[in-house]
């Protein structure tokens, strides 16, 4: 490890939140720790470039990472936008060859890097591992699924709905106010739109009672991102079934 005792302790505590560690024994775990790497990047910071050879997983611990992809006119698309807690390049190791994408830092960000041939023999050695590192891949898989329906079904004006709603979820649900954790430039970036054309979804929002001022998102009432909501996340909402909630027989 590159850090202090104290800090080997914070990284136990988040790393065990993270759900492919989860289910391994206190010695199992300290062995992962020594075979891993804390690292923290500035913003911008490039940890594996589209068309690599990835040879390590990255754990979130603090901030976020983005996966993007680049055309050859330089022109990028973000794909995902990685919280503390989730890990990126694990579908990449097990599937072989190139990487499809570039990972990047957004603001500084505390990874755990863990080299490919490790994760590899945790997957052999202990089934646990194996099914969590499962429920990882087919996660990603889910979430690029989700991604093409968001850029390609569905309106700007619907994308930026179904964007706000899971952010409101995350949040907590429980405030008609929340914060945009990432700039608006990258949401339409991720959103697969032009700046311009996020700027005019979100006057347009204005009639459901939503408004955007800055980061600060505000809301008329717990249940106006409601109309936005779809199957996979009414799963994830706290307010799923309640009577109140017009939407809920979607």
């Amino acid at each position: 490890m590159t850090e202090s005792t104290n800090t080997l302790s914070a990284v136990w505590q988040k790393l065990r939140k993270v759900q492919p560690f989860a289910d391994l024994s206190d010695d199992q775990f300290q062995n992962v720790l020594g075979g891993g790497t804390i690292r923290t990047c500035p913003d911008g910071h490039i940890l594996v470039h589209q068309g690599d050879a990835p040879s390590h997983m990255f754990f979130v611990l603090e901030g976020q990472l983005r996966t993007l992809l680049t055309n050859e006119d330089g022109r990028e698309v973000t794909l995902r936008l990685l919280d503390p807690g989730v890990g990126c390049m694990g579908t990449v190791l097990f599937m072989g060859g190139l990487s499809p994408m570039t990972v990047e830092t957004v603001g500084e960000v505390r990874i755990f890097k863990l080299a490919g041939h490790f994760v590899k023999n945790l997957v052999l050695e202990h089934p646990p591992f194996a099914t969590s590192m499962l429920g990882m891949i087919a996660a990603n898989y889910r979430g690029a699924i989700q991604q093409i329906d968001t850029v390609t079904l569905r309106t700007p004006l619907q994308r930026i709905g179904h964007y706000l709603l899971v952010e409101h979820i995350l949040s907590g649900s429980d405030n008609l106010m929340f914060e945009l954790r990432f700039k608006k430039s990258l949401i339409a970036s991720h959103l697969g739109m032009t700046p311009e054309t996020l700027s005019r979804a979100l006057r347009k929002i204005r009639q459901y009672g939503i408004t955007i001022d800055g980061q600060t998102v505000r809301l008329k009432d717990a249940f106006v991102l409601c109309h936005f909501c779809d199957l996979n996340t009414k799963e994830s909402c706290p307010f799923r079934d309640n009577p109140d909630c017009p939407f809920c027989d979607i």
